[in-house]
């Protein structure tokens, strides 16, 4: 049964408006208008960025396994901040722990076996405020490191801001220019010392002060999300060449530092500019392909299969195209790929998880398990030391594709 949101736009035919912001309605019979078989169901597969809330819509444990269980052989996820499971006592700016201990807790009871080989949230993606906090961020940091200690792997402070309210989705939003703040990045240097990695999300005309914070901070690992937001709605409807051609000079500028790596996603919603949420059915796999694929070769090319991920984004995308109802999300990010150029784009849990997630800091190929390891930490249950920081970052991908064996798969 498709959901009222409560608070959703109504349309010409008194119905809600799939999938629009605030709160992104779901038109479950729909979706089922539309079904696809997986490509490569017996692939292993990681997803490196899905969310968990309480909202109008609700997205728990049991509607993330009904995507999960998609005909995909997906074997792990890490989890990503979404404002979720605050504390609602004590220190409203230490809040957000509550969302990392939720998130262990799912972890934990993934881990547990109970839902099978199946790793949700295998690794953890938070939030702390580091403009308020700034230098003094290091200590919530640390408490989020102590509440998910083999799990917790960075943090992301959403910096996407746009003086049109057509673009802005951010329920509160941050100040302009987050990146270039001078708190902000006195607690942007407490992340690299913690081996900590930064998620990044900013519309496309921000990336060029992303270039300016990497360069700021060569030494601290980041992850663009949802292939820099270039956005096709509001002022930038009608621009579409011109947009493209700005944002792809930002993603081949970004690409240059070897501490940037590509979250391939989010590709799907309104804000991009697509109107397959508007259709009489869902899209195909094809139709997705299509439309995506000027953006997904452009982040493959600059980046490298080697630095770059599929993700879901789930729950986010799952208006126009749920993997429960349908493979159709994973397919048309398989098809837009050549099989030869998967070897690093699309990572996998190695066949053994007995050990999991040590393989975040063993293995030495890239995607999400080397993207998101922290390197201080040898073996699984081994207590976290922390050290100095590296000189630089370790190579990015030593596995040869033709001598060895990996085991890569894409990851929706």
């Amino acid at each position: 049964m498709s959901q009222d949101t409560g608070h959703t736009p109504l349309g010409k035919d008194g119905r809600p408006v799939r999938g629009t912001h605030p709160n992104f309605f779901f038109d479950d019979e729909w979706l089922a208008l539309r079904t696809e078989e997986a490509l490569e169901p017996d692939l292993p597969v990681v997803d490196p960025h899905h969310h968990l809330w309480e909202r109008s819509v609700p997205y728990w444990v049991r509607q993330l396994l009904e995507d999960l269980r998609c005909g995909h052989n997906i074997r792990g996820t890490v989890y990503v901040e979404a404002g979720a499971m605050y504390r609602a006592d004590g220190d409203t700016h230490r809040a957000s722990l509550g969302e990392v201990e939720y998130a262990n807790g799912v972890a934990a009871a993934f881990a547990s076996g109970y839902y099978g080989a199946l790793r949700a949230c295998a690794g953890i993606v938070g939030k702390v405020d580091l403009r308020h906090h700034g230098a003094a961020a290091e200590e919530l940091l640390q408490a989020c490191i102590a509440r998910a200690p083999d799990r917790f792997r960075g943090v992301r402070n959403m910096a996407a801001l746009d003086s049109s309210p057509e673009v802005s989705q951010i329920a509160v939003p941050p100040i302009q220019d987050l990146m270039l703040d001078r708190r902000f990045r006195e607690g942007f240097a407490k992340l690299a010392p913690l081996r900590l990695s930064f998620d990044s999300y900013c519309y496309h005309p921000q990336l060029p002060q992303l270039v300016d914070l990497v360069d700021a901070f060569p030494e601290t690992r980041i992850i663009i999300n949802h292939c820099g937001a270039r956005v096709g709605q509001g002022p930038y409807a009608g621009r579409k060449d011109e947009v493209f051609a700005e944002w792809k000079t930002s993603i081949q500028t970004l690409a240059e530092r070897p501490n940037v790596f590509m979250k391939i996603g989010g590709l799907i919603g309104r804000l991009t500019g697509l109107t397959f949420i508007d259709q009489e059915l869902p899209p195909t796999s094809n139709e997705l392909a299509d439309a995506w694929r000027p953006t997904i070769e452009t982040c493959i090319e600059a980046f490298g299969p080697e630095r770059c991920m599929f993700e879901s984004n789930f729950l986010r995308i799952s208006p126009a195209c749920r993997l429960s109802s349908c493979g159709i999300h994973s397919n048309a990010l398989s098809r837009t790929i050549p099989t030869p150029r998967r070897h690093c784009s699309f990572p996998a849990l190695p066949s053994t998880l007995t050990d999991y997630p040590s393989p975040w800091e063993r293995r030495s190929e890239v995607g999400v398990l080397s993207t998101y390891r922290r390197r201080d930490k040898a073996i699984s249950g081994e207590p976290t030391v922390r050290k100095a920081p590296d000189a630089g970052l370790s190579s990015s991908c030593s596995t040869n594709p033709a001598t060895e064996r990996t085991r890569f798969a894409e990851s929706s």
